[in-house]
């Protein structure tokens, strides 16, 4: 049978056919978390842009589209929610998922805004990024 008449499965695409073209931006102070997450994301096809304070974030969504954003609950200038009411301001977080990783389980009161307790497994991170995106 020729090449050509194969039909295209989900695994010869490749898991990564549902994330690819995707943004997401990554705001983490930590060295080794910045590279565990953006390695996982790169695999996963999607772009990244990696930024390491609050006030990066804010300046770069200004200007830029993203799917999703994953974030340290508190980045060396500023905490979560403080990022997070700036954020308000120039994006509907209504339709943007929010990842923030945080040290301790406490219910984050916003519909688009998912915790992710340390330690974590980069398989969990993987598993929200593909419900969300």
């Amino acid at each position: 049978m020729p090449d050509e008449d194969v039909p295209v499965s989900k695994q010869t695409m490749g898991e990564n056919c549902v994330t690819n073209e995707k943004v997401v931006v990554v705001a983490l102070p930590v060295k080794e978390e910045q590279e565990a997450v953006v390695s996982l994301l790169q695999e996963m096809g999607l772009q990244v842009h990696l930024l390491t304070s609050g006030k990066q974030a804010l300046i770069t969504l200004e200007d830029m589209v993203c799917d999703c954003i994953v974030m340290d609950m508190q980045l060396g200038d500023m905490h979560a929610w403080e990022l997070l009411g700036g954020l308000r301001e120039i994006v509907d977080l209504r339709r943007l998922p929010v990842i923030v990783i945080t040290n301790e389980q406490a219910p984050i009161p916003l519909n688009n805004v998912t915790p992710l307790v340390r330690p974590f497994a980069v398989a969990r991170l993987k598993t929200l990024l593909h419900k969300i995106l």
